[in-house]
Protein backbone atom coordinates (compact mmCIF):
# COMPACT_ATOMS: atom_id res chain seq x y z
CA UNK A 1 0.00 0.00 0.00
CA UNK A 2 1.50 3.61 -0.72
CA UNK A 3 0.66 6.39 1.63
CA UNK A 4 1.67 9.51 -0.22
CA UNK A 5 0.07 12.89 -1.64
CA UNK A 6 -1.31 13.31 -5.07
CA UNK A 7 -1.79 16.12 -7.24
CA UNK A 8 -5.15 16.61 -8.39
CA UNK A 9 -6.61 15.30 -5.27
CA UNK A 10 -9.15 18.11 -4.05
CA UNK A 11 -11.90 18.48 -1.51
CA UNK A 12 -15.18 20.14 -1.59
CA UNK A 13 -17.51 21.00 1.38
CA UNK A 14 -20.60 21.66 -0.32
CA UNK A 15 -22.36 24.69 1.58
CA UNK A 16 -24.24 26.87 -1.03
CA UNK A 17 -27.90 26.05 -1.96
CA UNK A 18 -29.27 24.72 -5.16
CA UNK A 19 -31.45 26.63 -7.12
CA UNK A 20 -33.78 24.14 -8.98
CA UNK A 21 -36.17 24.92 -12.18
CA UNK A 22 -37.42 21.41 -12.84
CA UNK A 23 -38.72 19.65 -9.51
CA UNK A 24 -40.21 15.97 -9.62
CA UNK A 25 -41.23 15.05 -6.07
CA UNK A 26 -41.23 11.07 -5.72
CA UNK A 27 -42.39 9.41 -1.85
CA UNK A 28 -45.38 9.18 0.29
CA UNK A 29 -48.08 11.47 0.27
CA UNK A 30 -50.46 12.09 2.62
CA UNK A 31 -53.18 9.84 3.31
CA UNK A 32 -56.62 10.53 1.59
CA UNK A 33 -59.53 12.23 3.10
CA UNK A 34 -61.80 9.55 3.56
CA UNK A 35 -59.24 7.77 5.60
CA UNK A 36 -57.18 5.78 3.50
CA UNK A 37 -53.40 4.60 3.35
CA UNK A 38 -50.48 6.66 2.00
CA UNK A 39 -49.84 6.48 -1.47
CA UNK A 40 -46.70 5.84 -2.88
CA UNK A 41 -46.34 9.07 -5.47
CA UNK A 42 -44.59 10.58 -8.49
CA UNK A 43 -45.29 13.88 -9.94
CA UNK A 44 -44.04 16.33 -11.96
CA UNK A 45 -45.10 19.52 -10.31
CA UNK A 46 -42.65 22.38 -11.84
CA UNK A 47 -40.98 22.43 -15.27
CA UNK A 48 -39.84 26.05 -15.86
CA UNK A 49 -38.91 26.96 -19.86
CA UNK A 50 -34.96 27.36 -18.45
CA UNK A 51 -34.81 24.41 -16.93
CA UNK A 52 -31.56 22.46 -18.25
CA UNK A 53 -32.75 19.91 -20.67
CA UNK A 54 -31.83 16.35 -19.91
CA UNK A 55 -32.42 13.50 -17.48
CA UNK A 56 -31.82 13.54 -13.83
CA UNK A 57 -30.77 10.65 -11.43
CA UNK A 58 -32.66 10.40 -7.66
CA UNK A 59 -31.67 8.00 -5.01
CA UNK A 60 -33.49 9.07 -2.11
CA UNK A 61 -32.24 8.58 1.36
CA UNK A 62 -34.43 6.59 2.48
CA UNK A 63 -35.29 4.34 -0.30
CA UNK A 64 -33.36 1.41 -1.94
CA UNK A 65 -34.59 2.43 -5.36
CA UNK A 66 -32.84 4.94 -7.29
CA UNK A 67 -34.50 6.24 -10.17
CA UNK A 68 -33.52 8.30 -14.12
CA UNK A 69 -36.53 10.44 -14.59
CA UNK A 70 -36.80 12.90 -17.80
CA UNK A 71 -38.58 16.23 -18.01
CA UNK A 72 -41.64 15.48 -17.90
CA UNK A 73 -41.15 13.48 -14.29
CA UNK A 74 -41.32 10.00 -16.07
CA UNK A 75 -39.12 7.18 -14.37
CA UNK A 76 -37.42 5.84 -17.49
CA UNK A 77 -35.30 3.60 -15.42
CA UNK A 78 -35.10 2.32 -11.87
CA UNK A 79 -32.82 0.39 -10.03
CA UNK A 80 -33.69 -1.81 -6.92
CA UNK A 81 -30.83 -2.95 -4.71
CA UNK A 82 -30.76 -4.01 -0.90
CA UNK A 83 -29.40 -0.66 0.88
CA UNK A 84 -30.12 2.75 1.34
CA UNK A 85 -27.50 5.18 -0.27
CA UNK A 86 -25.22 6.97 1.78
CA UNK A 87 -24.75 9.69 -0.40
CA UNK A 88 -26.07 10.22 -3.97
CA UNK A 89 -25.59 8.00 -6.66
CA UNK A 90 -23.27 8.22 -10.21
CA UNK A 91 -24.65 7.00 -13.88
CA UNK A 92 -21.66 6.30 -15.84
CA UNK A 93 -20.95 6.45 -19.37
CA UNK A 94 -21.37 2.94 -19.94
CA UNK A 95 -25.27 3.24 -18.39
CA UNK A 96 -24.19 1.53 -15.50
CA UNK A 97 -25.28 2.76 -12.06
CA UNK A 98 -22.02 3.50 -8.79
CA UNK A 99 -23.57 4.16 -5.54
CA UNK A 100 -22.56 4.03 -1.81
CA UNK A 101 -24.78 2.60 0.36
CA UNK A 102 -24.72 2.03 4.32
CA UNK A 103 -23.50 -1.21 5.86
CA UNK A 104 -25.88 -2.67 8.17
CA UNK A 105 -25.16 -2.79 11.64
CA UNK A 106 -21.74 -1.29 10.78
CA UNK A 107 -18.63 -2.48 13.37
CA UNK A 108 -17.27 0.78 13.91
CA UNK A 109 -20.57 1.92 15.67
CA UNK A 110 -22.37 4.63 16.27
CA UNK A 111 -24.31 6.54 13.41
CA UNK A 112 -22.06 9.07 11.33
CA UNK A 113 -23.61 11.48 9.31
CA UNK A 114 -23.63 10.07 5.49
CA UNK A 115 -22.77 6.22 6.44
CA UNK A 116 -21.48 4.09 4.05
CA UNK A 117 -19.54 0.78 4.03
CA UNK A 118 -20.97 -0.49 0.93
CA UNK A 119 -19.81 0.23 -2.86
CA UNK A 120 -22.50 -1.00 -5.55
CA UNK A 121 -22.19 -0.64 -9.62
CA UNK A 122 -25.42 -2.16 -11.72
CA UNK A 123 -25.33 -2.48 -15.09
CA UNK A 124 -28.50 -1.19 -16.94
CA UNK A 125 -30.56 -3.63 -16.87
CA UNK A 126 -29.99 -4.26 -13.05
CA UNK A 127 -28.15 -6.83 -13.25
CA UNK A 128 -25.11 -6.45 -9.77
CA UNK A 129 -21.39 -6.00 -11.37
CA UNK A 130 -19.79 -4.67 -7.74
CA UNK A 131 -21.37 -5.46 -4.46
CA UNK A 132 -17.94 -4.59 -2.21
CA UNK A 133 -18.07 -4.30 1.27
CA UNK A 134 -15.65 -1.95 3.22
CA UNK A 135 -15.60 -1.07 6.72
CA UNK A 136 -13.71 -1.80 9.95
CA UNK A 137 -14.23 -0.85 13.76
CA UNK A 138 -11.93 1.90 12.58
CA UNK A 139 -12.61 2.59 9.31
CA UNK A 140 -16.06 3.75 7.61
CA UNK A 141 -16.71 5.50 4.42
CA UNK A 142 -19.13 8.20 4.60
CA UNK A 143 -20.70 10.26 1.85
CA UNK A 144 -18.98 10.93 -1.74
CA UNK A 145 -17.31 8.31 -3.95
CA UNK A 146 -16.36 9.18 -7.21
CA UNK A 147 -15.04 6.92 -10.65
CA UNK A 148 -11.43 7.47 -11.31
CA UNK A 149 -10.22 7.14 -15.07
CA UNK A 150 -8.42 4.03 -14.42
CA UNK A 151 -11.18 2.75 -13.45
CA UNK A 152 -10.38 2.57 -9.67
CA UNK A 153 -13.17 4.29 -7.39
CA UNK A 154 -11.78 7.11 -4.61
CA UNK A 155 -13.80 7.46 -1.52
CA UNK A 156 -13.89 9.16 1.89
CA UNK A 157 -13.30 7.24 4.80
CA UNK A 158 -13.71 8.05 8.14
CA UNK A 159 -10.77 6.89 10.81
CA UNK A 160 -11.36 6.63 14.46
CA UNK A 161 -8.62 7.74 16.71
CA UNK A 162 -8.45 6.55 20.49
CA UNK A 163 -8.21 9.71 23.33
CA UNK A 164 -4.49 8.33 23.63
CA UNK A 165 -3.44 8.62 19.80
CA UNK A 166 -5.39 12.00 19.72
CA UNK A 167 -3.72 13.28 22.83
CA UNK A 168 -0.19 11.84 21.31
CA UNK A 169 -0.93 13.95 18.10
CA UNK A 170 -0.84 17.15 20.55
CA UNK A 171 -5.23 17.45 20.57
CA UNK A 172 -6.39 19.10 23.91
CA UNK A 173 -6.87 16.59 26.37
CA UNK A 174 -10.30 18.25 27.42
CA UNK A 175 -11.76 17.88 23.72
CA UNK A 176 -11.83 14.58 23.20
CA UNK A 177 -15.45 13.28 23.61
CA UNK A 178 -16.09 9.80 24.55
CA UNK A 179 -12.03 8.46 24.38
CA UNK A 180 -11.97 9.12 20.42
CA UNK A 181 -11.27 11.29 17.76
CA UNK A 182 -12.59 10.92 13.98
CA UNK A 183 -10.43 11.77 11.08
CA UNK A 184 -10.83 11.77 7.22
CA UNK A 185 -8.70 9.78 4.56
CA UNK A 186 -9.18 9.30 1.10
CA UNK A 187 -8.73 5.57 -0.28
CA UNK A 188 -8.58 4.56 -3.44
CA UNK A 189 -10.03 0.72 -4.02
CA UNK A 190 -9.24 -1.26 -7.31
CA UNK A 191 -12.34 -3.75 -7.97
CA UNK A 192 -11.18 -7.20 -8.52
CA UNK A 193 -14.27 -9.08 -8.66
CA UNK A 194 -17.63 -9.05 -8.12
CA UNK A 195 -17.52 -8.87 -4.43
CA UNK A 196 -13.93 -7.91 -4.06
CA UNK A 197 -11.30 -4.91 -3.94
CA UNK A 198 -8.13 -4.04 -3.72
CA UNK A 199 -6.58 -0.80 -1.60
CA UNK A 200 -4.08 0.62 -3.79
CA UNK A 201 -3.59 4.02 -2.88
CA UNK A 202 -4.16 5.77 0.72
CA UNK A 203 -4.05 9.75 1.96
CA UNK A 204 -4.35 10.74 5.46
CA UNK A 205 -5.72 13.82 7.10
CA UNK A 206 -3.84 12.65 10.03
CA UNK A 207 -0.32 12.67 8.46
CA UNK A 208 -0.46 16.56 7.61
CA UNK A 209 -1.12 18.11 10.84
CA UNK A 210 -0.09 20.95 13.40
CA UNK A 211 -0.51 22.02 17.01
CA UNK A 212 0.81 24.51 19.23
CA UNK A 213 0.29 23.26 22.05
CA UNK A 214 2.84 20.56 23.28
CA UNK A 215 6.65 21.91 21.98
CA UNK A 216 7.65 18.46 22.70
CA UNK A 217 5.76 16.84 19.82
CA UNK A 218 6.95 16.66 16.15
CA UNK A 219 3.87 18.46 14.88
CA UNK A 220 4.15 21.39 17.31
CA UNK A 221 4.57 24.61 15.07
CA UNK A 222 3.08 27.72 14.27
CA UNK A 223 -0.15 27.06 12.95
CA UNK A 224 -0.68 30.47 10.82
CA UNK A 225 2.77 29.25 9.39
CA UNK A 226 1.38 26.16 7.95
CA UNK A 227 -1.42 26.51 5.81
CA UNK A 228 -0.97 23.04 3.94
CA UNK A 229 -1.16 21.33 7.54
CA UNK A 230 -4.33 21.22 9.78
CA UNK A 231 -4.29 22.24 13.45
CA UNK A 232 -5.75 18.96 15.08
CA UNK A 233 -7.38 22.24 17.89
CA UNK A 234 -9.53 23.61 15.39
CA UNK A 235 -12.25 22.71 17.23
CA UNK A 236 -11.28 21.48 20.42
CA UNK A 237 -12.85 24.03 22.55
CA UNK A 238 -15.00 22.55 25.12
CA UNK A 239 -18.53 21.91 24.35
CA UNK A 240 -21.64 22.56 25.85
CA UNK A 241 -21.45 23.00 29.51
CA UNK A 242 -18.10 22.60 29.39
CA UNK A 243 -18.02 19.17 28.18
CA UNK A 244 -15.40 17.65 25.35
CA UNK A 245 -16.05 18.65 21.61
CA UNK A 246 -17.51 16.43 19.28
CA UNK A 247 -15.94 13.25 17.99
CA UNK A 248 -16.78 13.83 14.30
CA UNK A 249 -14.10 16.15 13.53
CA UNK A 250 -13.14 17.44 10.14
CA UNK A 251 -15.95 15.60 8.59
CA UNK A 252 -15.50 15.84 4.58
CA UNK A 253 -18.64 15.79 2.36
CA UNK A 254 -17.77 15.45 -1.51
CA UNK A 255 -14.69 14.57 -3.13
CA UNK A 256 -13.83 15.27 -6.74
Amino acid sequence: MRTASRTGVCFSLLLGALAFTAVVVIGQQPPSPTGGPATTGTGLIRNDPGAFQGYTLISPLQSKSTFLIDMEGRVVRSWQTDATPSSIAYLQENGNLLRPALFPNSPFGGRTAGAGGKLQEFAWNGDVVWDFDYVTSTVLPHHDLVRLPNGNVLLIVEEKKTADEAIAAGRLPASVRGGELHSDALVEIRPTGRTTGDVVWTWRLWDHLVQDLDKDKANYGDVAAHPERVDINFTAAPGRNGGPGPADWTHFNAVG
